[in-house]
């Protein structure tokens, strides 16, 4: 019986530790390094961005400007707009001055739902748009709502069909042609059952039906790596006055080019110097909020990633981000990364680069024929929201 006794419990931890070797198998992966191949320099004198002053913005009691408050420059009015969610409103001011000159209230009545996103047309019109319900609002220059629709029509289950969620943000903005609107956006998470030419990055909607059509997908890099479902799956967009858009995606050295037509286009991104941004060290699996998200940020802090992407049409200069992996010591996770801009001419060729200081905010900013004004985060005064300006010489 001693024998008997002794084997079962033999067979028993063999079971068990082949089991836990599959869960193993199936959580680990090799680490897969995505290099770039840098390009030749092409320097000129007018390539150097540096720090040329400071803008601040007056402020009422009502407001606050943070890295994450939705602005939009509006050239012909020479104003910043600026979202208040929390009041329903959209502030303007005076972009020489700082001084406040306008506001525009959306009514509860006819708004009743948070806005997220908006975006001030050429027309002056006006779009909102709310996050959890995908309402679209229209509303023309004084702020009466003209149309509402609905886009990304639910499917059964209540899962969208493989549709970006749109993450309005001034580094992802809408964008407005004829009745149709432009968008790119994530779905959080990862899976290695998921159809890899179904998950899409980009998509269109109709104002007038609200029909909405995706049509871009990851590139290949993002096939079979696991990149942790959320900082490295968000799509920066930037778009040209020829209705030419330009896609970073932080894990793809190149730069996505697609034209008015949607023919699509890769582009030199990278920095003159090699450098690889490494993938997870795990498979592909349905990453849920609140499961690793400590894995996912420090694999993000780690490690290389591209951000935003800006152009400055009157220097003809084309601006990307690369965040620089953390050099903190181990279980120091600051909030943001240290940031170079990496600066290309419209043919892509690489003309210098620039550490961004890190008291300037990658998240709120706006450009102008000035240059670039970043939101300084070394602010301490409530009643200011203090943009610092970078410009070439």
């Amino acid at each position: 019986m001693k024998y008997i006794l002794h084997f079962s419990v033999i067979i028993l931890y063999l079971f068990l530790h082949s089991c836990r070797n599959s869960e193993d198998r199936k959580m680990n992966a090799q680490v897969t390094q995505h290099c770039n191949h840098p390009a030749p320099v092409k320097r000129s004198t007018d390539s150097k961005l540096k720090i040329k002053g400071d803008r601040f913005f007056i402020l009422d009691d009502s407001l606050v400007v943070t890295a994450q408050s939705q602005v939009q420059y509006l050239p012909k009015r020479r104003s910043l707009a600026v979202l208040d969610s929390y009041f329903s409103r959209i502030a303007f001011f005076d972009v020489q001055s700082g001084k406040q000159n306008g506001n525009i209230i959306f009514k509860k009545e006819d708004i009743p739902h948070k806005i997220d996103g908006f975006l001030i047309t050429e027309q002056n019109s006006i779009l909102l748009f709310n996050y959890s319900e995908k309402y679209i609002y229209t509303l023309d220059s004084k702020g009466s709502v003209t149309n509402v629709v609905t886009m990304l029509h639910k499917k059964k289950g209540g899962m969208l069909d493989g549709n970006p969620s749109p993450n309005p943000c001034n580094a992802s903005p809408f964008h407005l042609a004829g009745d149709t609107l432009t968008f790119t956006g994530y779905l959080y998470g990862e899976h290695d059952l998921e159809p890899f030419d179904r998950r899409f990055i980009r998509g269109k909607v109709d104002l007038l039906s609200g029909d909405c059509i995706s049509d871009i997908i990851y590139p290949n890099i993002y096939r079979e790596t696991n990149w942790g479902g959320d900082y490295y799956r968000i799509p920066y967009t930037c778009y040209l006055e020829d209705g030419t858009s330009f896609i970073s995606l932080p894990a793809e050295h190149m730069i996505m080019k697609v034209e008015r037509s949607g023919k699509l286009s890769y582009v030199n991104g990278g920095p003159s110097q090699r450098i690889c941004v490494n993938s997870m060290g795990f498979r592909k699996e349905m990453l849920k909020h609140g499961q690793r998200d400590d894995l996912i940020l420090k694999h993000y802090q780690d490690n290389y990633s591209y951000k935003n992407i800006m152009y400055l049409s009157n220097k003809q200069r084309i601006i990307r981000i690369l965040e620089l992996p953390n050099t903190s010591e181990a279980g120091a996770l600051p909030v943001t990364k240290k940031s170079k801009l990496l600066i290309f001419n419209p043919e892509f060729e690489f003309m210098d680069e620039t550490i961004l200081p890190e008291d300037l905010s990658t998240d709120n900013y706006f450009i102008t024929t000035e240059g670039i004004f970043f939101l300084n985060l070394t602010n301490k005064d409530e009643n200011k929201a203090h943009y610092t300006l970078l410009s070439f010489d």
